[in-house]
């Protein structure tokens, strides 16, 4: 994408599942940094060991097999969340993963079980 919108450097912002991608990127492209923030950020269970990896993989695809999209944001929303947040950010949350695609969700899934956020970060080597 950087490439295609012909910018060479950027200041890179990762949060969640994105902090996990953005360590990624500064690990293989560290040239194209100007700093980095990695908020919340997701580690990843690539070094859980395998058990605790695959049952992890296993329960996420599961659920979204199971319920689908909407049911999986109903339960899943509220846990993201601080129990003092207000009804109206709930609903956002809910509505944003509501529209999750199964195989993008999939997708994600298997990064977040197959990644070590840790080995990444441990090569960044601009202002963080």
């Amino acid at each position: 994408m950087l490439n295609a919108l012909e910018i060479e450097k950027v200041h890179l912002v990762g949060h969640s599942l994105g902090a996990l991608i953005g360590a990624a990127f500064c690990s293989g492209h560290p040239e194209r940094l100007l700093s980095v923030v990695l908020a919340n950020a997701a580690a990843g269970y690539a070094n859980a060991g395998d058990v605790l990896r695959v049952r992890r993989r296993q329960e996420r695809l599961g659920a979204m097999a199971k319920l689908g999209p909407a049911k999986l944001a109903e339960q899943r929303a509220r846990v993201l969340l601080s129990p003092l947040a207000p009804d109206e950010v709930y609903e956002k949350v809910r509505a944003v993963q509501a529209s999750l695609r199964p195989d993008g969700y999939a997708q994600a899934a298997r990064m977040l079980h197959s990644s070590d956020i840790h080995e990444d970060a441990a090569s960044i080597s601009v202002p963080a």
